[in-house]
């Protein structure tokens, strides 16, 4: 098959003006990029190199075996005669052993096992010319496969997901060593033309928090795009969301392990539909007007930072787009229009350089109308409204975790009673009354709950990310 970079293809530009609440102090504008495939045309993309990085500490070894799994191996083993008797913290403790345990432990599922199957099942989704590397961390990383997808040799993924790595990597969570041998893997490719991309897997804190961010960035400078799967409830949510947020990729909140497989397939199946290449977002508000935060809000919510900022205007980064896959961004504007019939802006839109110094080519260039102009998408408008509210929450949340942090209880509280007024007006009663709860436990008058907390935070953000809005 043969590959060619769609670095022309620009997408389509949609827009509205969103009504402002009563009392808001800013504009906001809906932005709608839209990537349409060439008619007639077979779609030819650059090879993927895509690493995977797999947390193999101790709890991804934990087993899932419902408690009448384990009773059901109890009889099996008081029947064989394998059952004994073992001193563990000073306390007696019956324990399975001989030919029963190896059969217990062969039909054992744990999160590795879900992690191992669904890369195994992403894998048989590329093309044999796409490059797969797998790396293993826990206090020290390993590169255990790589090569042309077409000739992966995959038993090394059987022996992870069968502890074959445990003695040799540690128990540990130390990120930096896992991302290291994954920026020497797609260090040698920096300079090709394929797309790369690393997904990163992990149930547990990170220990190392300052070099894994180094490492990130430094992965970021080969040009690869990071997506992270937090599983179960106890793994850096905070973290992984950032790194995917910095690193133009998805964060994955995976509650049960069995979610993985579908999660993952849609990332490499976005992979695979790509159009077009990396796409530049550049805006210059008219004079008395100052730009505010943006938010990405489809396929995923985040506020983005900008690739160059000047006095006038600031260059984003949309990303590569898929077929037919829409990209949503609502910009907030500041200050007092100079023009009478409301703010304007120009809005470039165009094929990311090639090279730091190198200036942009095809420039498509459009200046939106102010409100209620004819150039206004009202299609667009009840949805974007929406969308707003539903960022309104996601920012709300995060003001009221910066604020705990900082130790503002007080102020975290009364963000968290705004929070859930807001989410009742979205018809999520469910989460405004954890949000409720959270503000309770912050004024002292409940016990805190991190459990509670964590999945606050991961709805808050998931109810920004549906697709169908």
């Amino acid at each position: 098959m043969s590959h060619a970079t769609k670095a022309t293809l620009l997408p389509e530009l949609r827009y509205c003006w969103v009504p402002p609440e009563p009392g808001a102090d800013c504009w906001m504008v809906c932005l709608s990029l839209t990537a349409i495939a060439p008619g007639g045309e077979p779609i030819e993309r650059r090879p993927l190199s895509v690493c995977f990085v797999i947390d193999s500490s101790g709890s991804m070894y934990f087993s899932l075996m419902s408690k009448r799994e384990l009773s059901r191996w109890a009889q099996i083993a008081r029947s064989r005669g394998e059952l004994a008797t073992v001193v563990t913290d000073g306390r007696n403790m019956t324990t399975v052993v001989g030919e029963t345990r190896r059969e217990m432990m062969e039909a054992d599922v744990t999160p590795m096992h879900f992690v191992v199957r669904a890369i195994e099942g992403a894998l048989g989704k590329l093309d044999p010319d796409d490059e797969a590397g797998v790396i293993a961390f826990a206090d020290r990383g390993r590169l255990i496969a790589q090569g042309a997808v077409g000739s992966l040799d995959l038993s090394a993924l059987n022996d992870l997901s069968h502890r074959r790595y445990v003695r040799e990597l540690g128990t540990g969570t130390q990120l930096a060593t896992g991302l290291g041998p994954c920026l020497d893997w797609l260090g040698e490719r920096r300079y090709s033309d394929t797309r790369k991309k690393v997904i990163l897997f992990s149930d547990g804190l990170v220990d190392d928090r300052p070099r894994a961010a180094l490492s990130v960035k430094r992965l970021m400078q080969t040009g690869a795009s990071i997506s992270t799967f937090g599983l179960g409830v106890e793994f850096d949510e905070d973290m992984l969301a950032q790194i995917a947020d910095d690193a133009g990729g998805d964060y994955h909140f995976m509650e049960t392990p069995d979610q993985v497989a579908q999660a993952l397939e849609e990332e490499i199946m976005a992979e695979r539909s790509l159009v077009t290449g990396d796409i530049h977002l550049g805006l210059r508000p008219e004079m008395g007007l100052t730009l505010g935060d943006l938010y990405q809000v489809l396929p995923f919510v985040k506020v983005n930072e900008p690739l160059r900022r000047t006095m006038v205007d600031r260059v984003y980064s949309a990303g590569a787009m898929g077929a037919g896959e829409e990209r949503v961004f609502l910009l907030e504007l500041r200050g007092a229009p100079s023009s009478p019939g409301g703010p304007a802006i120009e809005v470039e839109l165009y094929p990311a350089p090639s090279g730091p110094n190198e200036p942009p080519k095809g420039v498509v260039s459009r200046v939106l109308d102010p409100p209620g102009g004819a150039g206004t998408a009202t299609d667009l408008e009840p949805r974007a409204t929406h969308l707003a509210r539903r960022v309104k929450a996601f920012a709300i949340q995060r003001q009221a975790r910066q604020a705990a942090e900082a130790g503002d209880e007080r102020g975290a509280a009364a963000k968290m009673e705004a929070l859930s007024q807001v989410l009742n007006s979205l018809g999520e009663s469910d989460l405004a009354g954890v949000a409720q709860e959270e503000a309770a436990s912050l004024r002292g008058e409940t016990a805190a709950d991190s459990g509670r907390t964590k999945r606050l935070k991961a709805a808050t953000r998931k109810i920004t990310r549906g697709r169908g809005l």
